[in-house]
C-alpha cells in the first residue's frame, strides 16, 4: 500500500478520496474474491487480494478477470454482443452479450476447460492441481 500511498500523494490525492476500488486481474476466481487460479500470478495463488485490499483501506473492493473488466469497459460504449482478447503473460478474453452480460463466467470454475468459453483462460485446467 506504500507505493499507492505515493502514487496518490504524488498526484495530490489520498485514498479517502476514493470511493471504492475497483481492481482487474488476470486469473480465475471464487465467488468470494479469491483466487482459484492465477497462472501468471502465482504468488497470489488461493489469495484474496479483495478482501486484502478492502481490509487495509476500509473501501468497497472488487476484483474480476482482466478480459471481464476490459470487455465490459469496450461494451459499455458500444453496447453489442462482443469478443474481447488480451494479449500480455498469456491470453485470454471474454463474450459479453448484447445485453451487457458476461457469458461463461469463469467464477468458481471446476477445473473443467470445457465449462470454459474458448477465449477464457483456455488449457488452464491441463496445468492446474489440487
Amino acid at each position: 500500500m506504500a507505493k499507492v500511498d505515493q502514487l496518490l500523494e504524488k498526484n495530490g490525492r489520498r485514498i479517502g478520496d476514493a470511493k471504492a476500488i475497483g481492481i482487474a486481474s488476470p486469473g480465475l476466481f471464487r465467488s468470494d474474491g479469491s483466487y482459484r487460479l492465477a497462472a501468471n500470478l502465482p504468488f497470489l495463488g488461493d489469495q484474496n487480494l479483495q478482501r486484502h485490499i478492502h481490509e487495509k483501506t476500509g473501501l468497497p473492493t472488487a476484483i474480476d478477470n482482466d478480459a471481464n473488466l476490459g470487455g465490459l469497459a469496450e461494451w459499455s460504449v458500444v453496447q453489442t454482443d462482443l469478443l474481447y482478447w488480451v494479449f500480455g503473460g498469456g491470453w485470454g478474453g471474454a463474450w459479453i452479450d448484447k445485453t451487457g452480460q458476461v457469458r461463461f463466467p469463469a467464477v468458481d470454475w471446476d477445473g473443467d476447460d470445457r465449462r470454459l468459453h474458448y477465449t477464457n483462460e483456455p488449457g488452464y485446467g491441463i496445468r492446474w492441481t489440487s
